[in-house]
């Protein structure tokens, strides 16, 4: 689980505050989703939880395991970050899955570590790709190489940073069965999203964050009219089509 006590965070002491002083206890083994306009503070707080940013104010947990004072490697069995790709690597697609091991190496690879990688390469339909360079990818596969090294560490809890930004509908569907698939083995998933429909697919429990404070939490009923006019400034529709909630977009206010 992850329990977060008024976070706030500003990136240095002359700027404004991306994160106002939020609170969250994201459940286990349920999928999660933050909703929010760009620069409303999701990937921040991302950062924030994974520890890639250093906290200002308020504490982080991740299984009762202050995200300030853990060492990385203890951090990254509990908890697999897949942020929007935007990396440059000279590494191969394999060499990066294998990067989601690290945390159980001590100095080279086991047959248990390349047995899990070959089996996530088989998974993902990477095999021809497995000598190329990950830079060299277009942006799908690359995203799907970054999920892949996130399941690699086994961890209990998954951040999924827009995840579906770059995929075709194809891949698109995938991941999102692999998501609920993870579920289903009892892993908990905090997921940032831009389409609302696809977050009414997946998720269990929502947030809203705007100008880094959380508007609305709750349901798929806070997904409605009223919130997505004051969250976002757009006129939609929400039906119910054959049993399953549907955001139609109308236009910008």
């Amino acid at each position: 689980m992850i329990k977060i006590n008024n976070l706030s965070f500003k990136y240095n002491k002359n700027s404004n505050y991306i994160l106002k002083n939020v609170n969250l206890n994201i459940s286990d083994k349920k999928i999660s989703i933050i909703l929010g306009n760009n620069g409303a503070g999701k990937t921040t707080l991302f950062k924030c939880i994974s520890g890639i940013l250093p906290i200002n104010e308020g504490r982080v947990l991740v299984d009762g395991l202050n995200v300030s004072t853990t060492p990385n490697r203890i951090l990254s069995k509990k908890l697999a970050y897949v942020f929007q790709v935007n990396i440059e690597s000279n590494l191969t697609v394999y060499e990066t899955i294998l990067l989601g091991r690290n945390p159980y190496i001590n100095f080279y690879p086991t047959k248990k570590d390349h047995d899990i990688v070959s089996k996530l390469i088989n998974e993902f339909n990477l095999g021809e790709y497995i000598n190329y360079s990950f830079s060299s990818l277009s942006g799908g596969y690359q995203q799907k190489v970054m999920i892949a090294r996130a399941l690699a560490s086994n961890a209990e809890t998954f951040l999924f940073d827009e995840i579906s930004s770059n995929l075709d509908i194809s891949n698109k569907l995938f991941i999102f069965s692999l998501i609920k698939e993870l579920k289903s083995r009892g892993k908990s998933i905090f997921i940032a999203l831009h389409d609302l429909n696809d977050a009414l697919v997946l998720g269990d429990y929502f947030y809203m964050l705007k100008d880094g404070i959380i508007y609305k939490e709750g349901n798929k009923k806070i997904i409605n009219k009223k919130n997505i006019n004051e969250l976002y400034n757009i006129e939609v529709e929400v039906k119910n089509i054959e049993g399953v909630e549907h955001v139609i977009y109308k236009k910008n206010l």
